[in-house]
């Protein structure tokens, strides 16, 4: 059924760039744009060398599902919708790269380690399956994550379109996000100095003259804005740690 759902979306966007006369390029998620950390204020940050390892997918075994009301006629008319787990195998993190149509392709347990190692400072912080890792001699730090939700849900109302001139909304999105963040010293992996869920759950109401793919922007919302927010954290655990950990070695 997954790869089922995956194939039907990735046709659907092939004809729909073919009838607009575009072609769509393909795009690692590790691509998407994220604003970088600035360490200006976390000095003992400087020069510290960060792997960021494969992150556990602890999400749901299912794919997906529509709604029942759906399937049923007349009521259908009424509300419609689903929902989806893997938003990123969707199709619900596509965007655009200028003006071409970009597939961005990628699972969040592999994707979220490169993002969060651009959105950290410094050119020392790595994501375990980048090769220049492997050339790292050794580690200050390592960070552990696992996926633990992210689930994207519509509702719509062809009923409301009927008024939807008089900018009443047709549809409703919503996205659910939660990642769990540990970060330890390379060399006491038992002993975290940072441990942290991370939830994000925003909705948005899409109209004729708004909001056009509410589904898809929340979807890269979930994703930029956790990445921002673990980046800042780590950032301040490690240098927090480092700090207290020079202080003492002088004591």
């Amino acid at each position: 059924m997954r790869a089922r759902m995956s194939m039907i979306v990735g046709l659907a966007t092939l004809v729909g760039a073919a009838a607009c006369g575009t072609t769509t390029h393909v795009q690692r998620l590790r691509e998407l744009p994220v604003a970088t950390v600035g360490d200006d204020d976390h000095v003992a940050w400087e020069g510290t060398r960060v792997l960021i390892e494969r992150f556990d997918d602890l999400r749901t075994p299912e794919y997906g599902r529509a709604f029942a009301t759906a399937q049923i006629p007349m009521v259908n008319l009424l509300h419609s919708g689903g929902q989806a787990e893997y938003p990123e195998h969707a199709g619900l993190l596509d965007g655009k790269d200028g003006k071409q149509p970009v597939r961005r392709i990628g699972g969040l347990e592999t994707e979220l380690p490169f993002l969060i190692a651009r959105a950290l400072p410094g050119s020392h912080a790595l994501a375990d399956d980048d090769p220049r890792a492997r050339r790292e001699p050794s580690w200050d730090y390592v960070v552990d994550g696992r996926v633990l939700q992210s689930t994207a849900t519509q509702h719509s109302s062809f009923a409301l379109g009927m008024v939807a001139l008089l900018g009443v909304p047709v549809v409703f999105s919503r996205h659910e996000m939660r990642l769990e963040v540990t970060v330890a010293p390379a060399d006491a992996r038992g002993e975290p100095i940072f441990q942290k869920i991370y939830r994000f759950d925003e909705r948005m109401a899409e109209g004729l003259y708004y909001h056009h793919g509410s589904a898809q922007r929340l979807s890269e919302r979930a994703v930029r804005e956790t990445v921002e927010r673990v980046a800042e954290d780590v950032v301040v655990a490690v240098a927090d740690h480092r700090a207290r950990s020079a202080l003492g070695e002088a004591g």
